[in-house]
């Protein structure tokens, strides 16, 4: 094999290697996105049972 097709083999595994990282992050990427809206439903339903809480409780007393 010349040098200048170990090169250019380098360079394919180095383009495939690339593209497999770019697809994981993307797929990392868009399951974040997928979980964001139930965290943020979480967390606002969250807040709001920690203000009844505080609204009886201050009611009671």
């Amino acid at each position: 094999m010349s040098k200048a097709q170990v090169t250019r083999r380098k360079r394919g595994s180095i383009l495939l290697l690339a593209l497999f990282f770019m697809f994981t992050l993307f797929l990392l990427a868009v399951a974040f996105f997928k979980l964001l809206p139930t965290e943020l439903q979480s967390a606002a339903r969250s807040s709001r049972d920690v203000k009844a809480h505080y609204v009886a409780d201050g009611g009671v007393k």
